[in-house]
C-alpha cells in the first residue's frame, strides 16, 4: 500500500518525525512512507506515540532521547486518518465504531483489509512542523523552565503541541465539529500562575502541597470532557432530531457568516 503525499518538510535541517499511531499498521505503514520519500544525508528520527487519548500519560523515552540527539531538528507530526464512506456519514453513528475506539480508524484485525479494499478512505494527516528552538522558546515562556534542564516535561509539551497541530489538519478532512480541547488539564496543572495559586491556598488552609493539587486535579477532571468523534456524531445525530422537532425545515441563514465561521473552527 502506498501513500503518495511527502511527510518531509522542505530544507535540510534535521527532522524528528512524531508518529500518532496507536496499532502497528498505523506505525509500519508512515515509517514506509517516510522512507519511501527520504533523501540521503538528510537524518531524520521516528518515534512513535498514542497521542488519541489524553487521559494516558505519555510514555516520552524515546522522544527525549531523539530531542537530545537532535537538538535543533524540526519536528514533523504525522497521522492516519480514516474517513467514512458518504453513506453512512449520512445516516449517523454505528455502535461497531467503538471498536475501534471512538476516532474513526477501524479495530487493528480490521485495519489492512480495510484499507486494501478502500484505499480511498485512509488519508496521510500531516501537522505543522516547528522548530524545537522555537517550541523551546514556547515552553519555557509558559513554564519558566529551560528546556535543557527539563528535557522530560519539555518533550512531553512537544507531544501536546504535536497532537494539537495534527487535529487541526484532520479537521481540513472530516469537519469542524470534531474540534475538541486537548490537553486542557494538563496544561493548566502546568501552568506557572495556577501553581502559584495552589501554594497559595495550600499556606492559607495549612494543607501539603500535594493534597491541594490532587484535590485540583479531581475537580479538573470532572470539569473537562474529553469526547471522541463516535460521541460527537452522536450528539450531533440527537441535536439533528430534536432541534428539527421545533424549527422550520428550511433554516434561514447567511451563507458567507456560516463559511467564516467554518473556516475558524477548521483552521485555529
Amino acid at each position: 500500500m502506498f501513500i503518495g503525499a511527502n511527510p518531509w518538510p522542505e530544507g535540510e535541517t534535521p527532522v524528528i518525525f512524531l508518529l500518532d499511531a496507536h496499532q502497528r499498521f498505523d506505525t509500519n505503514l508512515l515509517k514506509r512512507c517516510i522512507a519511501e520519500h527520504t533523501s540521503s544525508g538528510r537524518a531524520g528520527d521516528i518515534v512513535a506515540l498514542n497521542l488519541r487519548d489524553d487521559r494516558k500519560p505519555l510514555a516520552t523515552h524515546a522522544l527525549t532521547t531523539a530531542i537530545a540527539h537532535q537538538p535543533e531538528a524540526i519536528v514533523a507530526p504525522l497521522r492516519l486518518c480514516w474517513t467514512r464512506p458518504d453513506q453512512i456519514t449520512k445516516k449517523g453513528p454505528r455502535l461497531t465504531e467503538i471498536l475501534g475506539g471512538g476516532d474513526g480508524s477501524p479495530p487493528s484485525w480490521l485495519a489492512r483489509p480495510l484499507a486494501w479494499r478502500h484505499p480511498d478512505r485512509l488519508h496521510l494527516t500531516c501537522g505543522e512542523p516547528g522548530s524545537l528552538r522555537e517550541l523551546g522558546a514556547r515552553f519555557q515562556s509558559k513554564t519558566g523552565l529551560a528546556p535543557a534542564d527539563a528535557i522530560e516535561p519539555f518533550a512531553v509539551f512537544v507531544a501536546r503541541q504535536a497532537a494539537i497541530v495534527m487535529d487541526i489538519a484532520e479537521r481540513q478532512l472530516i469537519g469542524g465539529r470534531y474540534k475538541v480541547p486537548r490537553y486542557v488539564r494538563q496544561s493548566i496543572r502546568n501552568n506557572r500562575s495556577f501553581k502559584a495559586e495552589l501554594l497559595t491556598i495550600a499556606n492559607q488552609n495549612g494543607k501539603p502541597v500535594k493534597t491541594v493539587q490532587a484535590e485540583a486535579k479531581e475537580y479538573l477532571r470532572e470539569m473537562i470532557s474529553i469526547p471522541t468523534r463516535f460521541w460527537l456524531d452522536v450528539w450531533a445525530k440527537l441535536c439533528s432530531i430534536f432541534l428539527g422537532l421545533g424549527y422550520d425545515k428550511t433554516l434561514q441563514y447567511d451563507a458567507d457568516d456560516l463559511e467564516r465561521i467554518r473556516h475558524i473552527v477548521r483552521n485555529y
